[in-house]
């Protein structure tokens, strides 16, 4: 397990969507768009139990994560993580309305507040992603005009 590099704690903390992948028993990916949050060694996904991410993690513990900057889909990261732990009851429900404040500034409104978990995903691996492309393009706009 690495620890979360601090580009990659800033981005999560900006609120940024993540795409969390699992691999099913069939062995096809999974992906879904997820919010995140962190603490300095785990990358935090709130999910349902019922979820097929979450049933697939049980069995198979490797995922892969995306966190897409919201102000430019270029920029991005990508995290390779193991399934380290699960959180439920109480914590997991606070914890998805921390996140639906910190993402749409209102409380969760669910009907079942009890069947949430947190997914604590340690990152084995972890890349930041700065593409160039979006500089290319500006440098050949700033070269026409």
């Amino acid at each position: 397990m690495t620890r979360l590099k601090d580009e990659v704690v800033a981005l999560i903390a900006s609120r940024s969507f993540g795409v969390l992948t699992s691999h099913g028993a069939s062995g096809w990916p999974h992906s879904t768009v997820v919010w995140l949050d962190c603490d300095s060694e785990h990358v935090l996904v709130n999910t349902r139990i019922s979820r097929l991410h979450y049933v697939n993690l049980q069995v198979n513990a490797r995922c892969a994560l995306v966190v897409l900057d919201n102000s430019n889909p270029y920029h991005y990261c990508a995290i390779r993580a193991l399934l380290d732990a699960t959180v439920e009851g109480a914590e997991a429900a606070e914890h998805i309305h921390a996140l639906c404040f910190s993402y749409r500034d209102e409380p969760y409104h669910t009907a079942h507040p009890n069947d949430r978990v947190i997914l604590r995903l340690a990152p084995v691996w972890q890349r930041n992603c700065w593409s160039h492309r979006a500089r290319r393009t500006a440098e050949q706009t700033d070269e026409i005009d």
